[in-house]
């Protein structure tokens, strides 16, 4: 079991789907804000922070618009998150599908001229010798289906009653993120380990909110901080998930859901 003793230094953290500046989330990115107190206050860094992901909202409003008028908001989040890191410590930011809404997949200006001038990577995939770090949509959207589905969420930006009731049928019905069946959702896993070529490398992704460790598919999934509250933890070849049962204020209660260590040699 990972201990969070104070002065400590582990390898990497991994946060996804946080959707920020949706303001019904509002309580989530609260537990998120004193988790992060909380690894401050104890003096507790990462080498790397690796955000996964569906990290600023841009599906269901335009970020960019909502970020000029919330500066004080988003600097909140990236100054939490930058104070945690070592000094030129890797902080790595991950394009998810809600990320954006071009039809390349590429961040709004904005928010790229944002993030690199707090020298964060923006990056599709995340690779080393021993893991692959991406999203995660990429299972679910091919190019042809990403451009349908940008073609009519431009479409519905005009419609805000119709978004509001299409967008209750597909969170009650058709939702990706909550309905894939577990047979369903081995196949999503072992359709992106073919198309991203994970080999022996465990495999850390966001996007269907399903905060779960699969040993024998070296699969890691992040979570979010909609539901599960959750984050992950890498200590050389050590990987720990915990989930957010508490946390006001600098004050944190994380439950350790898994610990998974990577055996590079079968």
């Amino acid at each position: 079991m990972l201990k969070f003793r104070k002065n400590s230094v582990f390898d990497s953290l991994f946060l996804s789907d946080i959707h920020y500046l949706i303001d019904k989330k509002k309580t989530a990115h609260n537990q998120l804000f004193s988790t992060l107190n909380y690894f401050h206050k104890r003096n507790i860094f990462f080498r790397e922070i690796i955000l996964v992901g569906d990290i600023i909202e841009n599906w269901y409003f335009n970020a960019s618009r909502k970020i000029k008028k919330r500066k004080k908001k988003i600097n909140k989040l990236f100054d939490l998150l930058e104070r945690i890191v070592v000094n030129n410590g890797r902080q790595i930011y991950l394009i998810g599908n809600h990320d954006t809404t071009s039809y390349d997949l590429t961040l709004p200006q904005e928010i790229s001229s944002f993030l690199k001038q707090r020298k964060w990577q923006i990056l599709e995939i995340y690779e080393t010798a021993s893991m692959i770090v991406f999203h995660g949509h990429q299972g679910q959207y091919g190019r042809i289906r990403w451009r349908i589905t940008i073609i009519l969420l431009r479409i519905l930006y005009r419609i805000p009653l119709l978004w509001t009731f299409l967008e209750f049928i597909y969170s009650r019905f058709l939702d990706f993120d909550k309905n894939l069946s577990d047979h369903a959702m081995t196949g999503f896993y072992d359709r992106l380990s073919r198309q991203q070529h994970q080999g022996n490398r465990v495999m850390v992704l966001g996007h269907t909110h399903h905060f779960t460790c699969i040993p024998e598919n070296r699969v890691i999934n992040t979570g979010d901080w909609i539901y599960s509250k959750s984050l992950v933890i890498r200590e050389k070849r050590s990987y720990y998930g915990f989930r957010v049962l508490k946390a006001k204020k600098k004050k944190a209660l994380l439950h350790q859901e898994f610990e998974y260590h990577h055996n590079e040699v079968l």
